[in-house]
Order: structure tokens, then sequence, then C-alpha cells
């Protein structure tokens, strides 16, 4: 990259630097790197080149580096930071705003190594009559950064303080990114304070102000630290999905710092829900990524979490191994910081394994005493149980409860939810050791609910975190009542994932019916965030009912104006402005008479842009300034007005992956993905099988019960199809037995449905069936845009030519079949252009 344009580069003065800086911390203050680099780096070029940097090229040079560190310019950065080092040293840098971003660059420089120190004294240093005369924006870099360090160092209270001025800095300055980065920061603060709401909070205004700036990389950072906060509270299911999110978003972005947090995530998530095995295999991954890639903090959380690992697996030898290795940066980044406090409770933990439950005691309340004085909640809750624990096992009823009972005053306090209920059922053992029950199995109190019932059994079950022996196992059906003794958190009961027992009537309503418990979870989700101006992106395969997804929030959004859809795979550029934006009288031949776009048609209400993953890139640009601005401007008019509307978009495409190759914008994305909800297809949902057969019956018209045609036998012979075109499919399934019953009766429709299930599997028509889709692939097939154009052919012409009913024999919708049969005419016509056509060739 430096040799590009060298030959064209030229030395320019200290004038001509003055408007480019000025342009360049434009860019910064609204996020624009790429925009900084591609402004910056022709004027600094040739300086590169001559390895000798003037002083007055120095504020450039910084703020290139800083564009450098957000995309991930790592050649830039050990080069350019020497010589910005040489030039302080030197005493060249005068300029007060020079003199700023050249310390934030090497402050952020030895942060990034792990010298939290160093880094803290180098700002420090900067003069006081200088922040005055520097820019809001980076002031409030300046400001975040100490927050930063003060947050790793322990000092929760001095980096809520920067926090907060960062935040100022930048509504001083305007910028939405630097906005995002400071509440981003107060919720990290606010979570290692265990206010685990209040971080929750934090984290959803973040994410707003990076949705309105188009930072994917801030929203993936805000995925990634929501993970941790919702793993703290106990919802360990919904943490996983916003690791997996955070680390599918950040390999598209190529952040590898951020990518390795959230595999460090998914080991942490693991080891909490007891699968050791897993949680082992992913954490040492991380640890040796770490080491490679030089990150002391992420290579002692790994060490950390490692040792937890092995604490829980009985393996003391190796446990003692990782607290060793992990303290030793702990030492060395921060002593008095969250990490060396976190692997004091690890020692803590070792000396009860090795049976030295008085060490434990002096050692988690050591512990206790340093998260007190860090105001680390979280911290002194986890050295209270710990406590409780060590005093428990050494038979010491009273002073147990004492210390379970100030753990369990800290975690409802935070609105914790998993460690609770141990620390509940500590307490009625030590009160009443019958209240276990016979044979030292739990009472039905203690038992979890949903998907966290496997994590609390094997918390309630281990020798080292609960009351119950290891042997004393009960059933998931047990495991999956309600608690009844303990109360509901008011503060948890408003987070995503704190489900209640059914969802919303509201589904019932549009005709959205499930039994899965992972829908269910989607569904609370949705519930939770509808009512908020957030957009939201639902993502799924073609059928699995993203559409009334997008009407249930709609629904539940309480807004009071019109639902309005628009199919993106249907939309020509050309045309998009128009039906966006309306249009007046005379603006184009065939403009008859003035005519609203469908964004006014839905102002106060809902506007869903189905499959906009098929918008062209133009077209994504109307829909990008619409977003930033919320103003239409009707093709033709002179004026613009305001309109306020809910946006939610909806496709069965992989956008990340079409972001990371072009094909999507990656602002656009990150505007559109406030919230991202993830429908899982019918085939790992079967047990929905049967009641949405039930809906679709009564939906039809069925005459009768619909389980005189789908008995057992039936629903066990359609539970063994792959079903491609998920409800959309079942549905044709559904009239396919309904018109045969009504001619042969409801016991041969059944035998025929039978049939029809085994032609599909083994890719043979049944004795007078109508021809299935035989050629329709396996699951792992059904990618976007991976057809065989024979097969279409061959589909089209059973079909009589009818894209629509070749969509159902596709088990697609037709708007995606109408996609592919239209590159499907392109290509075609290519070939007779002179394209040599290639066999097997994918649509």
């Amino acid at each position: 990259m430096p040799a590009s344009g060298s030959d064209k580069a030229r030395v320019r003065s200290a004038t001509e630097w003055k408007p480019l800086c000025a342009g360049a911390r434009q860019y910064l203050s609204a996020g624009a790197w790429q925009s900084v680099h591609d402004l910056l780096w022709p004027a600094i070029s040739s300086h590169w080149i001559a390895a000798e940097i003037p002083p007055h090229a120095v504020e450039g040079l910084c703020l290139l580096l800083s564009a450098c560190a957000r995309l991930n310019h790592r050649d830039h950065l050990r080069t350019g930071v020497p010589w910005v080092r040489d030039a302080i040293d030197a005493g060249q840098v005068r300029d007060p705003e020079a003199l700023a971003l050249a310390t934030l660059t090497l402050a952020q420089e030895e942060t990034r190594g792990g010298r939290y120190a160093r880094a803290a004294f180098l700002l420090d240093a900067l003069e006081t009559e200088i922040l005055p005369r520097t820019a809001p924006a980076t002031r409030a870099r300046l400001a975040l950064l100490q927050a930063r360090i003060a947050a790793v160092r322990g000092d929760e209270d001095a980096a809520e303080r920067w926090g907060l001025a960062a935040a100022r800095h930048a509504s001083d300055a305007g910028s939405e990114i630097f906005k995002g980065d400071a509440y981003a920061l107060l919720a990290i603060v606010a979570r290692r304070k265990g206010a685990l709401a209040e971080a929750n909070r934090l984290y959803a205004q973040a994410a707003q102000h990076y949705w309105q700036a188009g930072d994917v990389a801030g929203h993936t950072t805000v995925l990634l630290n929501r993970g941790w906060a919702v793993g703290l509270i106990g919802l360990l299911p919904h943490a996983r999905r916003l690791f997996e999110e955070a680390q599918i978003q950040a390999d598209a972005l190529q952040r590898t710092t951020t990518a390795l947090l959230a595999k460090l995530g998914l080991g942490w998530v693991a080891v909490r829900g007891g699968e050791l095995q897993e949680g082992r295999r992913r954490l040492l991954a991380a640890w040796r990524a770490a080491r490679r890639m030089a990150l002391p903090r992420e290579e002692g959380l790994a060490c950390e979490y490692l040792a937890e690992c092995y604490l829980l697996a009985g393996e003391a030898q190796k446990a003692a191994r990782a607290i060793r290795c992990g303290g030793r940066i702990a030492a060395r980044l921060a002593p008095d910081g969250d990490l060396a406090i976190e692997l004091e409770l690890r020692k803590a933990t070792l000396a009860l394994v090795l049976g030295q439950p008085r060490e434990a005691v002096a050692v988690a309340w050591r512990a206790r005493r340093r998260a007190a004085s860090a105001g680390a909640r979280w911290e002194a809750a986890q050295a209270w149980r710990l406590i409780g624990t060590a005093l428990a096992r050494a038979g010491r009823a009273r002073g147990a409860a004492r210390a379970f009972g100030r753990a369990q005053t800290g975690l409802a306090e935070m609105g914790e939810l998993l460690e609770r209920r141990v620390t509940a059922a500590w307490l009625r053992v030590l009160a009443s050791p019958s209240a276990a029950g016979p044979h030292g199995s739990p009472g039905a109190e203690d038992l979890g609910r949903g998907s966290g019932a496997r994590a609390l059994r094997f918390w309630l079950e281990h020798p080292l975190l609960g009351p119950y022996a290891r042997e004393a196992r009960f059933s998931d059906a047990q495991a999956s009542q309600v608690e009844r003794g303990a109360r509901p958190v008011p503060s948890a009961s408003n987070l995503p994932g704190a489900t209640r027992s059914t969802p919303h009537p509201i589904w019932g309503s549009i005709g959205f019916v499930s039994r899965s418990r992972a829908v269910h979870q989607v569904l609370h989700l949705v519930e939770t965030y509808a009512p908020s101006p957030l957009p939201a992106l639902i993502l799924g395969e073609s059928g699995t009912g993203k559409d009334l997804i997008a009407q249930g929030v709609h629904a539940l959004s309480g807004q009071p104006g019109r639902y309005v859809a628009v199919n993106c795979a249907a939309a020509r550029k050309d045309l998009f402005a128009v039906e966006l934006f309306g249009a007046r009288r005379g603006a184009y031949t065939g403009a008859t008479e003035n005519r609203d776009g469908l964004a006014v048609a839905a102002e106060g209400g809902t506007l869903f842009f189905d499959e906009i993953a098929d918008l062209e890139l133009e077209a994504q640009g109307f829909l990008l300034r619409f977003l930033d601005s919320g103003e239409v401007r009707p093709i033709g008019a002179t004026r613009s007005r305001q309109v306020a509307t809910r946006i939610v978009a909806a496709t069965c495409a992989d956008l990340a992956a079409l972001v990371a190759e072009g094909r999507f914008r990656p602002d656009l994305y990150g505007r559109l993905a406030g919230l991202v909800v993830r429908m899982p297809p019918l085939r790992e949902r079967l047990e929905d099988l049967a009641p949405i057969i039930g809906a679709i019956w009564a939906r039809e018209g069925g005459v009768g019960e619909s389980e005189e045609i789908f008995d057992e036998r039936v629903l066990a012979a359609l539970r063994e199809w792959h079903w491609p075109g998920n409800v959309r499919e079942l549905r044709h399934a559904v009239q396919r037995g309904m018109l045969y019953a009504r001619t042969h009766g409801e016991a041969a429709a059944g035998e025929q449905l039978i049939a029809w299930v085994a032609a599909l599997s083994h890719g043979a028509a049944a004795p007078g069936t109508p021809p299935p889709p035989a050629a329709v692939p396996a699951p792992s097939r059904r990618r976007r845009g991976d057809w065989d154009a024979g097969e279409l052919t061959e589909v089209l012409e059973r079909a009589g030519g009818r894209v629509a009913e070749a969509a159902k024999i596709l088990g697609l919708s037709r708007s995606h079949a109408y996609r592919l049969y239209r590159q499907l005419q392109s290509d075609g016509e290519a070939n007779t252009a002179g394209e040599e056509p290639r066999a097997g060739r994918q649509v």
C-alpha cells in the first residue's frame, strides 16, 4: 500500500496541511476511517518514502495513524508511531492540537501493548492549559483512553468520571461515533460494578449512536460487550448467541482482536454452563491466539477462564499453572485491576479443591476486601459465595449461612439469575437439611426454567459449587419446572432473554404458532425491543416466517401508523426512489399526478423491506440517505419533509458475507442491524410440525380435525424430511393432504403423505402422486444462488412454464423463484452473445 501513488506524491507545505487536517478531523468524528486514510495518505506518502516527517506534518500523521488503528493497518502503525515519538522527544511538536494528537497516538500504542502505567503517565503529562485549546473530538478521545486505562487498572470511579467527560466532549463535537464509544465504556464500568441492568441500558444507547453513525465495527463491539453482561446475569443461551453474532461480524470486518474476545466469551459461557470439554477447547485456542498476537490482557483472561475450567474438572495442577501464568500478566498490567481480583478468587477455589477450606476462606476474604475497595460488586459477591462454600465444607453452618446471605443480597441487587438460585439452595439446605428432599436431591424450588436448567443442574450438583452430591440426578422434566421459592428481580425482567412462560398473545392473532423453546426466545427478544425505535434485521431461510415477525414488531410497537411492505427482489434501481419517496406530476414521462411514496404511507408506523439483500447498490444509497436524515423529497419536488417510521428488514442471505464481498453497503448494514433476529429453520424445530399443521388446517378451511390425517404415523414420516422450503413447503403438504382426503378419505390421505415423504427422501415418485420435487438438494445446498441451471429449467418445464407453480415445487417464495429465473434468463442471453456455456452451472 505505501508504494501506491508514490510517483505522484509531492511534499506539501504547512499551509496546505491545515485544510487536510481539518477535513480528516471531520471524517474521524463521523467514523469515516477509510476516508481519513484516503485523504491523508497521498499527502503523507512522500514523507513516508523519505522516512522523515517534518513538524508541520505530525498532526496529519497522527490523524492517519488513528484511522489505521481502526482499519487494522499494523504495518503503518509499526512504522509511524516511532516517528511520532521522535518528533515529541526532539521538541518539534508545539501546536496544542498536534501535541495532543501525538500524545494520544503514543498512549494508544502503549495501551495496545498492555503498558497501562506508561500510557497513563503520557496522558497525565499533557499540560492543563493545552487541553482547552484542542478540538472537542480530540478531548473526547483523550478522555476515552483515560477511562479505559482506569477501568483496566481497577479504578471504576475514575473510569466513570472520564467516561462521562468523554460523552460531554463527544456531544460538543457532534460525533455519534465517540458518543457510542463513551456509552459503551460507561456500560463496561456499570457491568464491572455489578449494575447489570444499567449496563444493558447503556449498551442499547451505544448501539443507537453506532447505528446513527453507520459504524458496523462499533455495533460489533456492543454485541460483544452485551454478551458479557447477559452472561453475568445468567442468561447463557442468549449470551452465546450474542458472542456468535459478534464473532461472525468481527471476522467479516477482519477485526482480529474483537473476534478473539468473542471466542473467549464462547469458552467462558461453555464453562459456566458445565460444558467443560467444549470450554477447554475454545479457551486453549484463544489463549494460543492471544500469545501469538501479543495481546497480554486477552491472554490473562484466557488463563483465568482456563483455571476455572480446570478447577471444575478437578485438574488442580493445570489450574495452578494457569493461575500463575495469569497472575504474572495481571501483576504487570494492573495489580489492583479486575483481572487480578478474579485470579485471587481462583486461588481460593484452588485451595478448596486441595481440601484447605481455612486457606480458601482467607484468600477469598482478601479478594473481597480488594473488590470492595475497587467497587467491583460482582467480584465481591463471588468472594462471599466462595467463603460460604468453604465454611459449609468445614461444617461451620452458621458462618456459611451469613456468607451466602451476603452473596444472595449482592446477586439479587445486580439482577443475576443463575448463582442466585444456587445460593438460595445453599441457604435452604443449611437451614434445614431435609429441605433438599430424600437422598440429597434438590427440592422443586431449586429447579431452573427453560434452557438454563442444564447449567443450573451442573451448579447444584458440582461439589465445588452447589449443595447436592454429584450422584444426585434429576430429570429434564423436573429441571424445567418453574422456580417457586424466589421472587423475580424487577431489573432483570426487562432484559433480553428474561423470558415469560408463554409468548405474547399477539403472535397467535397474526398466525404465528410455535412450541419451540428457541423460537420462544426469539419472540421474547422481539417483544422486549419492539416498543423502541431501533431498526430490526430479521435473518432466516425462505419460509421461516420472517414477514410474520415483522408484522409482530409492528403490532407490538404501539405505533398508530400503517405497516407497509416493500418487495426489494422486485425493485428496480431506476424506480426505487419513486416507490420510496414518491413523485410530483410531470417529474418524468408518465407521471400524470402527484404520488406519495411508501415512506409517507408508513409514517408513524413500520416500513418493512423484504429480501433487502436483493436491493441494488444504487438503490441501497437511496435507502441509506433516508435512514440517515429521515427526510423525504418526492422526485420533482423542491422541498423535503421529515418522516418518522420504524424500519424492519429481512433477508435469507448472509449479509455479513455480502458486505465482505462488496455487494452490500457496510454503512447500510450497520444502520439496519439495530436488533438482529435469527429465525431457526423448521428442521431445527420439528416439535412445531403439529401446531403449524393445525393452524394451516384451520386457516385453509379444513373439515374436522387435522389429526384425522396427520396422526402420529404421518407426523413421524414428516419429521424425516428436511423441509428446505420450511413452513411454506409444509403448507403445500397440508393442502395436498386436504385435497386428497376429499376424494379418497382421511386414511388414504395419510398413507399418500407417507409415500410422498418417502419419495422425496429417495428421489422416486410414489404411485398415483404428483411429481415431487425430487431434484431438490439437501439443506446444505440451500444457500442463496446455489441452484443448478438444469434443475431450475426442468422444474419450470414440469410447472408448464409458470414460475409461481415452480416456486411451489421448489419450496421457495415467489420473489426468490422469480429472481432465480431472471438470473437464469440473463445467463442464457449472455451465452447466446458468445459466452461459452459451462456444464453444471450454478445460479
